[in-house]
């Protein structure tokens, strides 16, 4: 008790919380049927599982890199005044890449409520500048994130509907030869008329045979 209260006291450095909360909705287009229609049959509807997707990322090391690549992390967190114990490095963590992940997870948290489907971002700082400068960070690289995931599911809703285009192509073709092949071979210019023609004559001779 007595360190705690001598830490707290007269060591701590002050911090500072910059909290931001963000929801991930579905895309659901407004167009009925046609190519609307089947996108969202293939999957251009994203789930809520988008939210755990962007909570995972925003805690893991390509998030740690690509944040240390816009901005300085190592020196935001051992800016001039913060105390030997929360800096970093400190006497616990050294200064390896892998250190340094576990120094950020210490710092910033995600959560994402399953009922509400909000998710909550909180970064934590010797400075409000930075902590703030880190969040806003983070919510574009989720923001990121979604757009790629986006992207690569309209790029397969996209191929998808090509390829059943292409197939439907391909079975009208097929039909259209085997419709010349019948018509080369019964020496008839529409099949169809023609067996209309002949059932009506069978049903002629049939009631006049009755």
């Amino acid at each position: 008790t007595m360190l705690s209260a001598t830490y707290f006291g007269f060591v701590a450095s002050d911090r500072f919380v910059s909290e931001a909360t963000f929801v991930v909705r579905s895309a659901k287009s407004p167009v009925a049927g046609g190519l609307g229609s089947l996108l969202q049959i293939v999957g251009i509807t994203r789930s809520q599982d988008d939210g755990y997707s962007v909570q995972e990322y925003l805690l893991s090391r390509d998030a740690v890199a690509a944040l240390s690549q816009r901005l300085p992390l190592r020196d935001i967190f051992k800016r001039p005044g913060a105390d030997f114990i929360a800096r970093y490095p400190n006497p616990i963590l050294g200064s390896s890449e892998e250190e340094l992940f576990d120094y950020y997870k210490s710092r910033v948290s995600v959560v994402h409520g399953a009922t509400t489907g909000l998710t909550t971002l909180k970064v934590e700082t010797f400075r409000p500048e930075d902590s703030l400068q880190i969040n806003r960070t983070l919510l574009d690289l989720g923001e990121a994130l979604v757009n790629r995931m986006n992207e690569r599911i309209r790029a397969d809703a996209i191929r998808n509907a090509e390829a059943e285009v292409k197939r439907g192509e391909d079975r009208l073709v097929e039909t259209q030869l085997a419709i010349t092949g019948f018509r080369n071979r019964e020496l008839m210019l529409d099949p169809s008329k023609s067996s209309l023609i002949v059932t009506e004559l069978i049903g002629r001779l049939s009631a006049e045979l009755a």
